[in-house]
């Protein structure tokens, strides 16, 4: 009988600390970031290049149950191309040479996106937080950048992305009520058996 609250106990504490581990697989182009608060990041790099436009996507799927309702995602990379013309014939007047985008989806739906705009050859980093389903379990993520050449012209374009340079870590996750109860429950009987295995 103690053996059999024992285990239950203990499954009750394992089970409890699973829950809160959320982990982004990886996939080509990615590697994996090192644990931070039971959320085992992604990070992603490569590169493209295409006629007045590029993009690069990454995905994956993933297992655990979100405790938190945001995760930071960080971004470092350069567009390179023909240098920006002002001339009256391309009917454009702009200070930059590219305008782009990133957006981050879990589980199918769009969790946090930014606009981007620069000049070739400028290293562009930044940071923007990305809404995560609190309470529910991660079950996809994906990764989109994307930059065109304000030209609109035919002319090359190329998007690096230096190796770990699209960053989704984790952080500090607040486990879930239930799971808390669940641990305290596990602790608590594990406890009482432990104790009376010493009483003489």
């Amino acid at each position: 009988m103690r053996k059999m609250i024992a285990w239950a106990g203990s499954c009750a504490l394992i089970t409890a600390m699973a829950h809160a581990a959320v982990v982004f697989d990886t996939t080509e182009g990615c590697v994996q970031l090192p644990t931070q608060g039971d959320v085992t990041g992604v990070k992603c790099f490569g590169d493209s290049t295409g006629n007045s436009s590029t993009s690069q996507n990454f995905f994956g799927t993933g297992t655990g149950t979100f405790s938190t309702s945001t995760l930071p995602f960080s971004y470092d990379f350069t567009v390179n191309g023909s240098p920006f013309v002002n001339t009256a014939s391309l009917g454009t007047n702009s200070s930059h040479d590219w305008t782009g985008f990133i957006g981050v989806k879990i589980n199918g739906l769009i969790a946090g996106s930014t606009k981007l705009q620069g000049v070739f050859g400028q290293q562009m980093q930044g940071q923007f937080n990305i809404n995560t389903p609190n309470g529910q379990a991660l079950t996809s993520w994906q990764i989109s950048i994307g930059v065109s050449n304000v030209q609109k012209s035919k002319s090359k374009i190329s998007l690096n992305i230096p190796q770990n340079s699209l960053n989704l870590p984790g952080t500090q996750l607040i486990p879930e009520p239930a799971s808390v109860a669940l641990v305290a429950g596990g602790l608590l009987v594990m406890g009482i058996v432990g104790r009376r295995r010493v009483r003489p």
